[in-house]
């Protein structure tokens, strides 16, 4: 578990390391976008959503955001986003 753990540690530090950028096709009719974020939660003797007495890495979550101009006049857009929920990643 704990090999596992520092894996995806690693994988996310790496990733948030890059830059973020978005990729466009055919003159910014077609765009897609995304974002990542992880955190670390520890409380004083309190159990709270992401923070815990003795403290975890489990929160995180990524979203991928897709645009498309049809036309002038017309915009398509669709967001998925995952969060990872009571048990981490």
């Amino acid at each position: 578990m704990a090999k596992s753990t520092a894996g995806w540690a690693l994988t996310l530090v790496a990733l948030g390391s890059l830059q973020a950028s978005a990729i466009e096709i055919e003159e910014g009719k077609l765009s897609l976008n995304g974002f990542a974020s992880w955190a670390y939660g520890a409380s004083d003797n309190n159990d709270f959503h992401i923070a815990q007495h003795s403290g975890h890495f489990d929160s995180g979550e990524f979203g991928l955001a897709l645009t498309d101009r049809l036309s002038d006049r017309a915009v398509v857009a669709a967001q998925l986003r995952f969060a990872a929920e009571d048990g981490g990643l």
